[in-house]
């Protein structure tokens, strides 16, 4: 179901908030090797090096793409092919996103319109389920679970009761939740695959949780 009334937080995230945040987190080497470890072992639990490594990947809300840039980094690690799609409501990030993804759209978590049911082996999100209120990241997960083919990945804040926090000065506009359990309870049939946890101390990345979740061979529908 697709939601006519996205709210505030997505008119924060498309204007100068938005742009603040895209220069506020410009891609480096370092950021990208870290993001290219995390990622090397997640799809390590697909089989990156094997036939079930997924060809097509989605990011929704992938900012300026540095996901993206260390996806392709692995693949090209192992010397495999693979196509990579973006979306980004912010114009001022989708510009560099560009430059990364074969196809950048403005869609937003809550309406992929220009996604087709199945359309990407793996669909995921970095970040962004933790800017969507709960009462509306239904709305996304259902999204992301038509477009994804059979694998989906959240990496997220955690916390297992959920909780707002302050962002920026700004309220209600960060969450923390067990999104691994809220995939999971949304839609019986999704199977854990792997999660993990990336400390900041020792690796870069922002203290985040991560889940892969397998949809296995059930039908999609648009």
């Amino acid at each position: 179901m697709f939601n006519p009334n996205p709210g505030p937080q997505l008119a924060m995230w498309k204007g100068p908030f938005g742009n603040a945040y895209t220069r506020r987190n410009k891609s480096n080497s370092l950021t990208i090797f870290a993001r290219s470890d995390l990622w090397g072992e997640i799809l390590t639990h697909i089989g990156i090096d094997g036939s079930n490594n997924p060809d097509t990947i989605l990011e929704v809300g992938a900012g300026s793409g540095a996901n993206l840039q260390a996806i392709s980094l692995v693949y090209g690690n192992h010397r495999l092919p693979v196509t990579l799609w973006g979306t980004e409501p912010n114009d001022e990030a989708r510009t560099i996103l560009e430059s990364t993804a074969s196809l950048a759209t403005p869609d937003t978590a809550e309406n992929l319109a220009s996604f087709a049911g199945g359309c990407a082996d793996l669909v995921f999100t970095s970040g962004v389920l933790i800017h969507i209120p709960p009462e509306r990241r239904p709305l996304a997960m259902r999204e992301i679970y038509r477009c994804s083919k059979r694998w989906i990945v959240a990496i997220e804040y955690f916390n297992d009761k959920p909780i707002s926090i302050p962002y920026r000065d700004t309220a209600e506009t960060l969450f923390k939740a067990d999104f691994g359990s809220e995939y999971m309870d949304l839609f019986p049939t999704l199977e854990c695959a792997a999660y993990g946890f990336k400390w900041k101390r020792m690796s870069n990345l922002d203290n985040v949780t991560w889940w892969l979740l397998d949809k296995g061979t059930v039908a999609n529908e648009d």
